[in-house]
């Protein structure tokens, strides 16, 4: 899994340029079942413009050489980990985009739903959703 590769890789180039690809591909492909707008996708994980994601996500699906900063593979893994939680827990991906875009009371959402925390682009946003939903998933 992608989101397991950047935990264990180093920043260098080369470990960026393996899992660049792959985990935008991936990535692209959740945003699809999102129904993300392409500037959400590039907002969500910090691109720098939506001009510079079209590029890149035009590279990864071309499979052509992409070496992404480790910012924007570290928001691909927060996102890869939540959507991981989510089939978990609920299964069908229409049951993962009711929970996404429904109110969470949970005091971290504060009666937002958990998409806008996703979309709002802040890393550590991010994985305070995916602890949260790992969390759930490991029973606590």
């Amino acid at each position: 899994m992608i989101a397991d590769d950047l935990r264990s890789t180093s920043k260098s180039p080369k470990e960026r340029a393996r899992v660049s690809g792959p985990g935008l591909r991936t990535f692209a492909n959740i945003a699809a079942l999102w129904r993300l707008t392409e500037v959400q996708q590039a907002h969500a994980i910090g691109a720098p413009s939506l001009v510079v994601y079209r590029e890149w996500l035009e590279a990864a699906r071309e499979h052509k050489d992409l070496v992404l900063e480790m910012n924007v593979l570290l928001h691909i893994s927060a996102i890869l980990g939540i959507y991981g939680s989510l089939r978990t827990l609920y299964g069908p991906d229409t049951e993962v985009l009711d929970w996404l875009e429904r109110r969470n009371l949970h005091k971290q959402f504060s009666g937002r739903p958990p998409l806008e925390l996703i979309l709002g682009g802040e890393f550590e946003v991010q994985m305070q959703v995916r602890r949260y939903l790992a969390a759930i998933c490991a029973g606590n």
